[in-house]
């Protein structure tokens, strides 16, 4: 609970869990950066480099499809046993550490909310974008109606953002505010 980022040990062998899962969609909601790190993956040490290779391949494949709403997260192969990949894997995570910290310039992200808008004609009017913190990132969308605007919506806009800044291994909230009406005297 107390950690900024968080890894994910999974077993080469085993593959990744109901668990794991579990534990990776945990961390996601409390606003923790992951990191997977596939550990003993030198049980494949015996096998030709290509064959190798295909394993790893096929491991990362797996876990794309069976953490699906992770698809930002880096994948480390280690092995605690030959120390492989150690230092690695710390860097990763304070790479995620620096972006999570990320805080992007407002005028940025009202451009960022308003080129979202501008390619998608579907995407709700909005009175203002911006981001409230970081450490996770969180960002406030001001509408006129909170109802009318669809989860699909925030999760056009969070990958909308991602492709100008990744904010790798990290989730992005984003808050809907609803503008208050003003009430005539």
């Amino acid at each position: 609970k107390e950690s900024d980022v968080s890894i994910i040990i999974i077993d080469a062998d085993e593959g990744i869990t109901n668990q794991d899962a579990h534990i990776a969609g945990t961390a996601k909601d409390m606003g923790k950066s992951i990191i997977i790190a596939i550990n003993k993956f030198d049980i494949w040490d015996q096998l030709a480099e290509e064959k190798k290779k295909e394993k790893m391949a096929i491991m990362i494949e797996e876990l794309r499809r069976n953490l699906a709403f992770l698809p930002y997260v880096p994948i480390v192969f280690v092995s605690g046993l030959e120390k492989t990949n150690i230092k690695k894997l710390l860097s990763e995570a304070k790479d995620l550490f620096s972006e999570r910290n990320r805080i992007i310039d407002a005028e940025e992200v009202e451009k960022i909310g308003l080129e979202a808008k501008s390619n998608n004609q579907q995407f709700p009017n909005f009175y203002s974008f911006y981001q409230e913190r970081s450490n996770p990132p969180v960002f406030k969308l001001e509408v006129r109606d909170k109802k009318r605007v669809h989860f699909s919506h925030l999760r056009y806009l969070e990958n909308f953002i991602r492709n100008y800044y990744p904010f790798r291994g990290t989730p992005i909230f984003i808050d809907l505010l609803e503008k208050s009406k003003k009430t005539k005297n």
